[in-house]
């Protein structure tokens, strides 16, 4: 997986199989984020989420054959919306819980996993040639502000 742009990643190996992009920065869980559009078919495989150790789902949306599902806690939940190209999607993880979004409406909700304490951006795309971009990861205290459901403060660190 590569950058394409500043702030976009897309996969560049041809085949099956994911590739994985993660933060290099952990951020305190209260007010963290991470956002993305999925710019794919319909047939798509992908996902964006929180993760505590980097490797694991710990907080994440799954993006297949038009319907988006809901991670919690490394489990599968049903599905919770379906999506198009030009969605937006964000995770917010706060004091209060766990909110998912899609073009700043909220889709799911959770509570914090006990024992979270910092968390990571995670990324993984399967199917070639698709994208996700206008990613967002941070930590803010200003709440979730913006017309998508968030505070964009700019470019992934991934």
């Amino acid at each position: 997986m590569t950058f394409t742009n500043s702030n976009s990643i897309k996969k560049v190996a041809s085949g099956i199989g994911a590739s994985k992009a993660t933060t290099s920065e952990s951020y305190p869980y209260d007010s963290t984020f991470v956002s993305g559009r999925i710019n794919v078919h319909a047939s798509s495989d992908m996902n964006i989420g929180l993760s505590i150790d980097g490797t694991a789902l710990t907080y994440a949306l799954s993006f297949q054959g038009g319907s988006a599902y809901a991670y919690y806690n490394g489990g599968f939940i049903s599905s919770v919306t379906t999506y198009t190209a030009s969605d937006i999607f964000s995770i917010v993880a706060q004091s209060s819980g766990v909110y998912m979004y899609k073009n700043g409406v909220q889709i799911y909700t959770n509570s914090l996993i006990s024992g979270t304490s910092a968390l990571k951006g995670l990324f993984n795309i399967y199917t070639q040639n698709d994208i996700i971009d206008k990613i967002a990861f941070g930590y803010t205290k200003q709440g979730l502000t913006g017309s998508q459901g968030f505070q964009e403060i700019g470019r992934a660190h991934v």
